[in-house]
């Protein structure tokens, strides 16, 4: 009897601890890429610099701006780290991102929402009557999926706000809206010579993940229905107590017998059927090492695989907007005006952190 924890991630991830402010830290990361030779290096280095050095810019000064200032530069920040991306992994040039056929790819009509997350975004497919659009690129290669929609498309932010983890109590408490994100637990536990895949999820959230894995049968277990050896793998792997337990339940694949080409088998087809939806928290977890179930997000008349960088960045746009055209939106002391504050203080420098996850190789996390 005995377990490994393992998280089904594509990519290697590499924990850096620092004693400087996280803000500054993970831009002394982004910048240190140009420095550095492949593997670690970041392609492109003279092409991507103007982006990552002028995201770098506005995202400082945002940092230190009030919120309605700081929600028009945060925006502004992620569009040149997205062209740094893009230019980056080689999936648009350097010349046609500096073109002036290259447009952001994102619009906002003036417009009288009840509230916040009623306000609609257009978003325009990956090349529109002549003009690169970096949202929908950035989407295809940030995700490694095409775009699915071959016109413009109108979504609101109720749409993608249940992705953005930093406001996962306030969109809950205001608006009634749960998060999408799923927070799981999971071991490979070998029993005599046998072993399987184990994860333990919200009780409410099983249904979701298994719709998303249709090529690996998993069956369930009660938390309230597990043995003494389950009990003892669990509880001492991640530091859990029964009380953790309650209102969860276990997925399990078919035990398999435990012999080197099976193990081997097991995990890229693990990899294979989770990567597309399971990610890392973006900063450490000291107490417990979960990682994040992403369910896809219907866009349209699309179901498409969906990432909070993502969300954020089109929150940061809708801020940009309002602020930009319609300030008067913000009631003082509403809880819209709360939300947006609330976005830029906690939900952008996560944000960043993704970028940072994304542009390194392995992924970066700063604690």
């Amino acid at each position: 009897m005995g377990f490994i924890i393992f998280h089904p991630l594509k990519k290697q991830l590499i924990d850096v601890t620092t004693t400087n402010a996280p803000e500054k830290q993970l831009w002394q990361e982004l910048v240190a890429l140009r420095h550095l030779s492949k593997p670690k290096g970041i392609s492109g280095k003279k092409a991507t610099a103007p982006w990552i050095d002028q995201a770098k810019i506005y995202f400082i000064d945002a940092y230190k701006a009030d919120w309605r200032s700081s929600g028009l530069l945060y925006y502004y920040s992620f569009l040149n780290l997205a062209k740094a991306y893009l230019a980056a992994k080689r999936s648009t040039s350097a010349k046609d991102l500096k073109s002036v056929s290259s447009y952001h790819g994102l619009s906002a009509e003036p417009q009288s929402p009840r509230r916040l997350i009623d306000f609609e975004i257009r978003i325009y497919p990956p090349v529109f009557r002549g003009k690169q659009n970096v949202f929908a690129k950035f989407y295809e290669t940030f995700t490694c999926t095409k775009w699915p929609h071959s016109q413009d498309i109108t979504i609101k932010i109720s749409d993608i706000i249940p992705y953005c983890r930093e406001l996962t109590t306030e969109v809950r408490n205001f608006y009634g809206i749960d998060s999408d994100i799923i927070y799981v637990y999971s071991l490979i536990r070998y029993v005599d010579q046998t072993f399987w895949f184990e994860l333990n999820v919200p009780s409410d959230k099983q249904a979701i993940i298994v719709s998303h894995i249709n090529n690996i049968p998993l069956s369930s277990l009660d938390a309230r229905s597990i043995n003494a050896a389950d009990k003892t793998d669990w509880l001492s792997s991640y530091g859990l107590t029964m009380q953790n337990l309650i209102g969860t339940t276990f997925l399990r694949t078919p035990a398999v017998l435990n012999d080197a080409a099976k193990h081997k088998q097991t995990i890229e087809g693990l990899l294979d059927a989770f990567g597309d939806y399971s990610l890392p928290l973006p900063m450490p977890s000291v107490a417990h090492n979960v990682w994040q179930f992403i369910p896809k997000l219907s866009l349209g008349s699309q179901k498409v695989v969906w990432h909070p960088l993502l969300s954020d960045y089109l929150v940061a746009f809708a801020l940009s907007s309002i602020l930009r055209y319609q300030p008067h939106l913000f009631k003082p002391n509403s809880q819209d005006a709360y939300l947006a504050e609330a976005w830029c203080a906690q939900s952008a420098i996560t944000a960043l952190r993704y970028y940072l996850m994304a542009l390194t190789i392995p992924s970066i996390r700063c604690n």
